[in-house]
């Protein structure tokens, strides 16, 4: 497996009130397998612009989408409610990467954005979304694997592996992501199973998650 980060996008930690992009490689996907070099070789700049708070922003993108105990820890609460910005109380992260299986294969490009906002100063999962570049350009249009919003997963019930996530994971997306939730040893259980017994051969949003979870990971 070959993978590529194309792009962060960030704010609200810290002292980043606006929107920061740093892309790592060429916008248009066909051009990357030319250049295996990164844009970016280091980020530098007077004490006080921002440059811890992007690594601690990239930090917290990967707690929330690999602990899904994160949110329910009362240390861990503290913690983010010092470090999301005071002024925007919330939190936004996005990143765009791209995965092959051989190396002469053309990349498939996701997009993995989570948004926490401060709600009475507890932190919420107030969007998650992952989609799949339908585009030459990262910078072009996206289809939606799937959607969170306010803790409701919008997804197609129509396949059963989509169905079975939705089900389980009710009432449980304000506080964990469905990244994090996808190494649950019950609903990994489950979802191997439902594959198995019904010989499944489109795995829904378990392809994906799986995919998310091992890139961030």
């Amino acid at each position: 497996m070959f993978n590529k980060l194309f792009r962060i996008e960030t704010y609200g930690m810290k002292n980043i009130s606006e929107l920061i992009t740093i892309d790592f490689f060429p916008l248009t996907v066909d051009k990357v397998s030319k250049k295996n070099i990164s844009n970016v070789k280091s980020i530098y700049g007077t004490n006080g612009v921002g440059k811890s708070a992007i690594i601690n922003s990239v930090l917290l993108f990967k707690q929330l989408a690999l602990d899904s105990k994160l949110l329910q820890q009362y240390n861990e609460i503290s913690k983010i409610n010092n470090l999301i910005n005071k002024i925007k109380k919330e939190f936004y992260f996005c990143i765009i990467y791209g995965i092959k299986e051989q190396i002469n294969d053309k990349y498939m490009i996701l997009k993995s954005e989570i948004k926490l906002v401060l709600d009475k100063e507890t932190p919420k999962i107030y969007n998650e979304k992952l989609s799949i570049l339908n585009d030459q350009t990262i910078n072009g249009d996206y289809k939606t694997i799937y959607e969170v919003q306010l803790g409701n997963l919008l997804i197609d019930t129509n396949n059963k592996i989509n169905e079975y996530f939705k089900n389980c994971t009710l009432n449980t997306l304000k506080y964990a992501t469905c990244t994090s939730l996808i190494q649950d040893n019950d609903i990994l259980n489950n979802l191997k199973t439902i594959i198995k017994d019904n010989n499944i051969s489109d795995y829904g949003i378990f392809k994906y998650l799986m995919l998310n979870h091992n890139f961030i990971n």
